[in-house]
Parts: structure tokens; sequence; C-alpha cells
């Protein structure tokens, strides 16, 4: 199989010589119409598949009936910079936010910064995957996501880090401890700078 291209294709748009006119009936001749419409095609099916279709399996197909047969398997180590593996979807940000931060669902139905300082401002269950304007609906990751920030240092692998109370939607692995600062475990430090996301809803509040 071909190696799918790096980046979507850009074609040439092709010309007819001057006097000839496109005729769908002449099956014989080949027109700068056809070649143009069958290069538009690839481009539409590059730019809706991405430039690696395939992921980690040996092919496209391989990876469809991987997927029709429920076994999806994540990868643990996203590749890049500001990537995610794994659940996703589209929600309302109620503040402008960027890749990283933890939200959780305001009264209106969007999601706000997280703040372990109060229970109200807890309760940390998404996490935007995009610089995304307030009103703006954009992708956050779900439990069960592996996120990749290179900014993040985690120092203690293979431990939990938590909510934070000096950055609103950030994370720490120092649990917090002042009067009513909430401990809500998010997800395990899996390198310096990927963290599996998995939220626990169970909110511990600091005393």
């Amino acid at each position: 199989m071909a190696s799918y291209p790096s980046s979507t294709f850009v074609p040439r748009t092709v010309a007819n010589k001057s006097g000839v006119s496109y005729d769908d009936t002449k099956t014989t001749i080949l027109f700068a119409e056809d070649i143009n419409y069958t290069t538009a095609e690839i481009v539409a099916i590059e730019t809706e598949l991405g430039t690696n279709p395939k992921g980690s399996d040996a092919d496209v197909k391989t990876r469809l009936d991987r997927l029709d047969a429920g076994n999806v398997t994540l990868d643990s180590t996203p590749g890049t910079d500001h990537t995610a593996e794994g659940p996703k979807t589209s929600l309302t940000a109620g503040a402008a936010l960027v890749f990283g931060e933890v939200c959780y669902m305001g009264s209106d139905g969007k999601m706000e910064k997280t703040d372990a300082d109060a229970v109200a401002t807890a309760f940390g269950w998404a996490v935007a995957l995009a610089t995304i304007n307030e009103d703006a609906v954009g992708s956050f990751a779900l439990p069960g996501c592996f996120i990749r920030d290179d900014t993040w240092a985690w120092a203690t692998l293979g431990q939990p880090v938590y909510l934070d109370t000096a950055t609103a939607g950030g994370l720490t692995q120092t649990p917090p401890s002042g009067t009513d600062d909430v401990i809500q475990i998010i997800g395990i430090a899996i390198t310096a700078d990927i963290i599996f996301f998995y939220p626990q809803l169970v909110q511990v509040e600091h005393t």
C-alpha cells in the first residue's frame, strides 16, 4: 500500500486546449474537467481523513476493522505537543480557555475553569483541547483520555495529579491543604508531560 501523504494534496488546475469544450457524452476523450473533478475528490478525502488515517495500524482497513469490532487500543504516549488520545466531545466554553485547562460545567451548561479553593468550582470532568473563546463550541477530553502538554513537568510518575488552587483550570501533584480546599484526583502522571485523565467524582474537602 502506498504511503499516505504527510500533508493534504494541492493539485494543479488543468485546462483544456483552446477551442475544446467539455462534453460528457464523449466517453473516449479525457477532458480537463475529468481530471479536476478527480483531484477535487482526492483533496476532499484527504481533508476529511487527515494525514494519518491508519493511525498506528498497518493500513486503513485494519484500523476500521478494529474499530468496528470494538477493540480500541489507545496510544498512551501521544506523539506531539497539545494532542490527546481517547474519548472526546464538543462542549460550549463559559470562559476563554486554552489547551490543558480542567473544566467543570456551570449552571448554564457551559464549561468553566476549575478552582480547588471551593467545592462550587471543583468537580472537574473535562479538559479543553484547544484555545476556545467564551461561548464558542470546542473540543474537550473526557475521562479515559491520554493528554500531552509539553509545558507540564510532572516530577513523580505513576502518582496522582490534583486540581490546583493557585491557577484556575490548572493541575498540581501537591494535594491542596488549605481550609475548604477540595482534593480531587484528576489523573495519573504517565510521563513528565502526559497524564492519564481519569477524574474522581468523589470530592474530599480539606478542613
